[in-house]
């Protein structure tokens, strides 16, 4: 004795609803044999689904359970027992197979097992062939086409269906011993529908795509189109990491090269990618601290890891930590403040230097002190007045530091000078139309000047030691 029950969720109904000719999207079956050992039964799945992935829910009849595709099971004693599959597909469908299996009675070991494959062609007809294997012959055969039309019980049918669609086929072959075996599958005729479900977009742009086309499991050609202008990728699930936030209309498309069937499907994502700094980048401003005279508080406005740490040099002789530290200065005038960020994590380095000057009355200059910088031959030199085409590299610089001079026709003779107008490095004549190297090993980290003179023009530019 057989019971069938099937339940539908709506996404099921509505896909009845949409392909009318379709009675169903999922279909529990099983068959069940003993496996030799006394009252243990070995239990194989047939089910069936048109898309998406099943989950198994077995009730042994004896108060036992199973989540396994394919379990066995050992009762305790000889005797009838109604066992029941339920799956669930991840589209939303489901549907129960009950059985009554005797335990201790006739051992059928193989048992029959049904399988059809078929053809279609552009009239909508469908070309099938079934066979079984294992169970006694001869076999008797029954085929529901999933259209309504009456069985057929040809081993190799050919049938007509009015119109294009995809049909659930359910073949079912009967052996000499009444044993049954079943075998389903969809059939595609002449229809073809793509579908995707994106998973939620990561904080790091990454996104997957599963793949929920109705299409034969062979003979289909699919490509993704993610719509930020890069590659097309031709996987039939699709994965893409976006590099910038924003909004993106991704298209699914599918070609079923049997059946001439082409399908697309579009569907938009809304990326937001976190664009915490991952590097250095030191950067403050300052404010007035009015609880004392000449006091100041620095705003670190940096990058902000964890992994920071902070070093203050206040251009008085003294230094400081913290990310927004207080200054208590001596006297008015003007100072040279560097900010200097190190991370041995993120394995990077930044430093940052203005002028904060304050008058006698201890109030902030708007626009700091111009810093006068005095060597031997020249008083007042301003900054960044000639050899604008020089590129001067890297800036904080750590060891070494270069100068461009390829589009310089004239030789250049180079001077670095501390804040207080002192010279620390000179390099006279230097050959143009090279880039020339500064070893600054030996400077202390710190705001230094360089000056660039070729005979005719002067440049000073302010750089950063790091050692």
């Amino acid at each position: 004795m057989m019971k069938k029950i099937t339940f539908l969720f709506s996404f099921c109904l509505l896909m009845v609803i949409s392909l009318s000719t379709q009675a169903q999207n999922c279909q529990a079956y099983f068959y069940s044999y003993s496996n030799g050992s006394g009252t243990t039964m070995q239990f194989a799945d047939s089910s069936w689904t048109a898309t998406g992935n099943l989950t198994y829910a077995w009730d042994f009849g004896d108060g036992a359970s199973s989540t396994l595709s394919n379990p066995s099971h050992s009762y305790n004693q000889n005797g009838m027992y109604l066992v029941c599959l339920s799956i669930t597909s991840t589209t939303g469908c489901r549907d129960t197979y009950c059985d009554t299996i005797q335990v201790g009675g006739i051992i059928i070991n193989p048992p029959c097992q049904a399988y059809f494959y078929y053809n279609t062609d552009t009239l909508n007809n469908a070309y099938f062939t079934g066979q079984a294997t294992g169970g006694t012959a001869p076999f008797t055969y029954s085929w529901d086409f999933g259209d309504g039309s009456p069985v057929s019980t040809q081993a190799t049918p050919t049938h007509l269906y009015n119109s294009p669609g995809a049909y659930g086929v359910t073949f079912s072959v009967v052996d000499t011993n009444g044993v049954t075996c079943m075998a389903y599958d969809t059939v595609y005729v002449n229809y073809c529908n793509a579908y995707f479900i994106a998973s939620t977009p990561s904080a790091t742009g990454a996104v997957s795509f599963t793949n929920y086309s109705a299409n034969p499991s062979y003979g289909v050609s699919y490509w993704w189109n993610y719509g930020d202008g890069s590659n097309l990728d031709y996987r039939k699930n699709g994965s893409h990491t976006y590099t910038a936030s924003g909004t993106y209309n991704v298209t699914l498309n599918s070609y079923d090269s049997l059946n001439s069937c082409f399908s697309t499907y579009t569907d938009s994502i809304i990326v937001n990618i976190n664009t915490q700094p991952q590097g250095c980048s030191a950067s403050y401003y300052v404010a007035l601290d009015s609880s004392a005279s000449f006091k100041v508080i620095l705003y670190n406005t940096s990058s902000n890891a964890s992994s920071h740490t902070y070093f203050w040099d206040f251009g008085d002789g003294t230094t400081g930590s913290g990310r927004i530290p207080q200054h208590q200065y001596q006297n008015f005038g003007s100072y040279v403040v560097c900010l200097t960020i190190t991370d041995n994590q993120l394995q990077c380095t930044s430093t940052f230097c203005d002028t904060v000057g304050m008058d006698s009355l201890g109030r902030l200059k708007s626009q700091g002190f111009g810093l006068e910088v005095r060597i031997p031959t020249t008083v007042g030199v301003e900054e960044n007045v000639t050899l604008e085409t020089l590129s001067i590299y890297p800036n904080p610089a750590t060891n070494q530091i270069s100068i461009d001079l390829r589009n310089s026709s004239e030789r250049v003779e180079i001077q670095i000078v501390d804040i207080s107008g002192k010279e620390v490095v000179s390099k006279h004549r230097t050959n143009s139309g090279s880039v020339e190297t500064i070893d600054i090993s030996k400077l202390n980290s710190g705001f230094y000047f360089m000056i660039l003179n070729d005979g005719n023009k002067r440049r000073v530019e302010k750089i950063v030691v790091n050692n």
